[in-house]
């Protein structure tokens, strides 16, 4: 069941399935940001999740259980928390009482993947921080030139996905021009804490 998209029934890194007492069928889709419901047979019946880090935001939802209750409890990797949802067997799926738990406090530094990639002409970089840093982001090309360098400032614990709070890059160089399609590289550094990941440009 289900082809790669972002449509109903369509998956885009599917990563974890569960079902109900009914025989519902649950399915984190990575990719998508949300979860889906089928019937036994496959057919699509509703979705929710949002990208993002408010209750109602999902951001790499991972693994996905039923309880006996018929709560459904979502793994949401890139939020460090497990989400709790009140599921009735023939309606949408609707928050918990207590729909967002978190356990325990972020433990690592992270730098994810930046959204949309490929991407024209802007993107964003998602990131979370184990402890309050100076951040900066250092952009460069395919050989190693720097073409923009981004200073986030002073950053506080926490965690930095969605588009009010992720580090944005417009596709300008350090002059004011727009960089020419091709692979870039950014570089993210957060005091001690050093990473890297592939970006590409499309114009």
């Amino acid at each position: 069941m289900g082809t790669t998209g972002s449509g109903d029934g369509q998956f885009y890194g599917s990563s974890g399935v569960a079902v109900d007492d009914s025989g519902r069928i649950y399915v984190t889709d990575l990719g998508n940001n949300r979860v889906q419901k089928f019937t036994s047979k496959g057919v699509f019946l509703t979705k929710w999740g949002i990208h993002g880090v408010k209750d109602i935001g999902l951001s790499r939802p991972y693994g996905i259980a039923i309880g006996p209750d018929r709560l459904v409890y979502v793994v949401d990797a890139g939020n460090q928390c497990i989400k709790v949802y009140r599921s009735l067997i023939d309606q949408a799926v609707t928050p918990g009482e207590k729909q967002l738990i978190t356990w325990g406090k972020i433990r690592q530094s992270v730098l994810y993947q930046n959204y949309p990639n490929p991407f024209n002409p802007e993107t964003w970089m998602p990131y979370q921080l184990s402890r309050d840093s100076r951040v900066s982001i250092t952009i460069h090309n395919a050989t190693g030139v720097v073409v923009r360098r981004l200073d986030l400032g002073w950053k506080q614990s926490g965690i930095y996905q969605t588009q009010a709070h992720a580090a944005y890059w417009d596709g300008i160089d350090n002059s004011g021009q727009p960089v020419a399609s091709g692979v870039y590289f950014y570089q993210f550094k957060a005091d001690e804490f050093l990473a890297v990941r592939k970006m590409i440009l499309i114009r």
